[in-house]
């Protein structure tokens, strides 16, 4: 096929760590859009091995079919950028899985001609766009006492310390990002919370310049 995503190395690696849900991006080139053949050999290897798959055309969403019997609702927003899924985890309880994909962005500081000011006004214009449907939806699930979860790559890092990056490339915070989103609207890094076992520094992306954490939960 001519996509560059492999639903059996997905699904190996889903069963190789006992994952429940997983969430990929850019699963095709920019140009380029799944063909009906495609998406239906995606679900007959999904659906031959015990997992349901959602297609979007920047995100795929594959779930364990054991825990499928409790998702109670599947929205999508912004050309596949959001993916929530809604489960009842017991009688009348409900956990929210939001899979988000964020806009890159960067703090450079330098000379910008003409062009590049108006390309980086409609990046902050997406960014303004993910952020408030992101608030929407949390407030909503908040106010209904229901669990949250956004997890992905959130384009963004917890903080800027050492713990977070290696070598020069430390970008703080966008305060636009998903990440700062998150800390306003009362959500925890979930990282925090097992900080004890996992190894550091937390870097998921290297380069030139070092690496930087940019996925999350």
């Amino acid at each position: 096929m001519g996509c560059n995503f492999d639903i059996a190395m997905a699904i190996r690696i889903m069963i190789q760590y006992d994952l429940t849900i997983l969430a990929i991006q850019e699963h095709t080139p920019w140009n380029k859009d799944l063909t009906p053949m495609e998406i239906s050999s995606f679900e007959q290897t999904c659906h031959k091995w015990g997992f349901s798959i959602i297609i979007s055309k920047l995100q795929i969403l594959i779930i364990d079919k054991q825990v499928q019997a409790c998702q109670r609702e599947i929205e999508i927003y912004e050309d596949g950028r959001i993916i929530k899924s809604r489960f009842e985890i017991s009688s009348r309880t409900y956990a929210n899985f939001v899979a988000v994909y964020g806009i890159p962005h960067s703090s450079d500081n330098y000379i910008r001609t003409n062009q590049e000011t108006i390309e980086e006004n409609l990046l902050l214009q997406r960014m303004r766009q993910i952020q408030k449907q992101v608030q929407k939806l949390s407030m909503n699930i908040i106010r209904n006492e229901e669990l949250i979860y956004i997890f992905r790559d959130l384009q963004d890092t917890p903080d800027d310390s050492k713990n977070f990056y290696d070598g020069k490339n430390r970008i703080a915070k966008h305060p636009l990002g998903i990440v700062k989103t998150c800390e306003d609207i009362g959500l925890q890094c979930m990282i925090y919370k097992h900080w004890n076992e996992i190894e550091r520094p937390i870097i998921s992306r290297h380069g030139s310049k070092g690496g930087r954490f940019i996925d999350g939960m």
